[in-house]
């Protein structure tokens, strides 16, 4: 008997314990419970009209409305008007859209149950296995912590939808290979500010994405690493443009932040399938940086074949048709030759952060080699892309030679015609000056009515002189000049 209430006591100070460890938070998460197994959950039912009326007004183009028993969710990649999107990606058919109040509660409460961190976390949501002192010392930590909770939930209650958070809880703590990749778009300057001081990030990175700085870089720290890159997208000008986004890796956590849309997004989820699990579950987050390395060099792979094709139709042009404007195809030549160089620096940027990624000692050896599979592709890239570069100048210079031989035959043809004009006008000007002097209305020398006037030829003589001061004058102006040799 005294072994049974022994055993009792222990069990009731175990719940006194658990209960006065729990964050307010967890507190209002298992009050939410409590409601929903009642049938009396009226969040989940706004949760899910909200899901109908997003079903009536969205196009689903990568996947339809999956509904589990762990998180209900839709897909919100195809909405072009929305200016902010914040998404929780754990596997294909695992992804819930979150508000930004959402998101913060998420990882305050991560941090409070020091899972931001670890890489491995045995913690769970019911049963903590940790001394006395040790969760007396945690509970009034997580008291003083999450005192922003309260006043979140308090403001917001109708705007927070707890079940889902509880689920997202639920599987990062019980399952400790759960990962997610939390994806956020166009959130403002005062929400990442916010986030990144929660998620303890250096202030330099912070102005790093602020600034949208477009420097490829990564940095260890102590808790993360900061990984800055970008993808090649292509303008209606047909111009490449670098989208820069940020990464911010933890252990089972990788926050990817951009300003604007990425095209590598989608390809990035289509890789899911591929998993041994068929896409359930995320392998990791070092998987999740990879496969954006690995998207991005898919598609600079795209361009430099697409620049290859461009270089071979504009030899081709150059070389045998006549039938487009020289100036066009200049123009054409000038923009491969500023694509090629682009994407170029872009991969050797990449290149010189895929090789400071793969000295990482901590991560895994699956993830390095990896890594090292992504770098020598982008060097595979580089020399293609340096072979499209050495075909173009063969290019531009067969085109400039055309271009002189063409040049060299008009000026011909021009000498040639000169030469005639000049041939034409010498025979031609004695007969021009006597018929000129002689149409003049004075006397003349030898006229019918020479002798019947006294002045002799004066005004003829006079003339003949002005003409040759004239002509004197001229030759030595055009000669001060340069214009006669």
């Amino acid at each position: 008997m005294n072994k049974k209430k022994s055993k009792k006591k222990r069990i009731q100070q175990k719940k006194i314990r658990q209960e006065q460890q729990q964050s307010p938070i967890t507190k209002q998460l298992n009050i939410f419970n409590n409601i929903s197994n009642n049938n009396n959950n009226l969040f989940h039912e706004q949760d899910e009209n909200k899901c109908r009326s997003i079903n009536k007004s969205y196009d689903d183009d990568i996947f339809s409305l999956y509904n589990n028993q762990r998180i209900l969710y839709q897909n919100y990649f195809t909405d072009n008007k929305q200016k902010s999107r914040i998404l929780v990606i754990g596997g294909e058919k695992d992804v819930v859209r979150l508000t930004f109040e959402e998101l913060l509660l998420l990882v305050k409460e991560f941090k409070n149950r020091n899972m931001l961190y670890d890489t491995v976390n045995n913690h769970d949501i019911n049963n903590d296995s940790s001394n006395i002192d040790s969760n007396n010392n945690n509970s009034n930590n997580n008291n003083n912590n999450n005192n922003s909770f309260n006043e979140i939930i308090i403001n917001n209650n109708k705007n927070i939808n707890f079940k889902i958070l509880n689920n997202i809880l639920k599987e990062y703590t019980v399952n400790n290979e759960k990962v997610f990749w939390i994806d956020i778009f166009g959130l403002q300057d005062d929400h990442i500010i916010t986030l990144c001081k929660e998620l303890t990030i250096h202030h330099l990175n912070i102005d790093d994405i602020l600034e949208h700085d477009s420097a490829e870089k990564c940095e260890q720290h102590t808790n993360y690493h900061f990984i800055a890159t970008s993808e090649m997208i292509q303008k209606s000008n047909k111009d490449l443009h670098e989208n820069n986004f940020y990464m911010l890796l933890f252990s089972r956590l990788i926050f990817v932040l951009h300003n604007k849309e990425l095209d590598c997004f989608s390809q990035v989820f289509k890789s899911f399938r591929y998993l041994n699990n068929s896409g359930t579950t995320l392998q990791s987050s070092e998987w999740i940086m990879c496969s954006f390395f690995d998207a991005v060099t898919d598609l600079a792979a795209i361009e430099a074949d697409n620049m290859l094709n461009e270089v071979n139709a504009l030899d081709d042009l150059s070389t045998f048709s006549e039938d487009i404007g020289h100036q066009d195809l200049y123009i054409r030549i000038g923009k491969a030759t500023r694509r090629n160089t682009t994407l170029l620096s872009n991969l050797f940027n990449k290149e010189v952060v895929l090789s400071s990624l793969s000295r990482q000692i901590h991560f895994t050896i699956e993830t390095k080699i990896y890594l090292k599979h992504i770098h020598d592709r982008s060097k595979r890239l580089k020399e293609k892309i340096k072979l499209s570069e050495d075909l173009l100048e063969s290019t531009h210079g067969s085109y400039i030679g055309k271009i002189s031989l063409t040049l060299n035959e008009e000026s011909h043809a021009l000498t040639v015609s000169m030469k005639r004009f000049a041939n034409y006008s010498l025979i031609s000007m004695p007969l021009i000056l006597i018929a000129t002097m002689f149409g003049m209305n004075i006397r003349l020398p030898g006229g019918v009515y020479y002798q019947d006037e006294d002045d002799g030829g004066v005004y003829f003589y006079l003339i003949l002189l002005l003409m040759v001061l004239l002509g004197l004058l001229t030759s030595y102006l055009y000669k001060r000049i340069g214009w006669l040799d």
